[in-house]
Order: structure tokens, then C-alpha cells, then sequence
């Protein structure tokens, strides 16, 4: 799991969630917006759980983005 960042022709940043699947390197799940608040991501790891099942670990780069205590109830 991931963020990407890139910049539009008109200069307006853009992020993208990547999760991906290490085992069979496949992405699960993309998502794409100028910004993706903590609920998203959440809301997207709840969806790719529903789909493939829920993982024994999740690897980030523990960059900043993943710093949050949101939680869907």
C-alpha cells in the first residue's frame, strides 16, 4: 500500500492509492483524487477485504499519510 503523487498539465497535484497484493503482485485496488482523506483509505481497505479477504499484515512505507487513528464504525 502506497501513495503516488503526480501533477496535472494545468499544475493541479494529484494523488493515487495503490494496494497491491505482494504475494501475486497484483493491484487490488487504485484510487485516484487531488486529495484522500484517512475515511478513504479505510473505506478502500474494507472493500479489497471484502473482495480478497483480510491480509495477516499490511506494509507501508510509514511515510506521513499513514499517520491518522480513523476508523469506519
Amino acid at each position: 500500500m502506497d501513495f503516488v503523487f503526480d501533477q496535472l498539465a494545468n499544475g493541479r497535484r494529484i494523488k493515487r492509492l495503490t494496494i497491491a497484493d505482494d504475494f501475486t503482485h497484483e493491484c487490488t485496488s487504485i484510487v485516484v483524487d487531488h486529495g484522500i482523506s484517512s475515511a478513504c483509505v479505510v473505506r478502500m481497505l474494507d472493500q479489497a477485504a471484502c473482495f480478497r479477504g483480510y491480509p495477516r499484515a499490511v506494509c507501508t512505507d510509514n511515510g506521513p499519510e499513514f499517520t491518522s487513528r480513523a476508523s469506519i464504525v
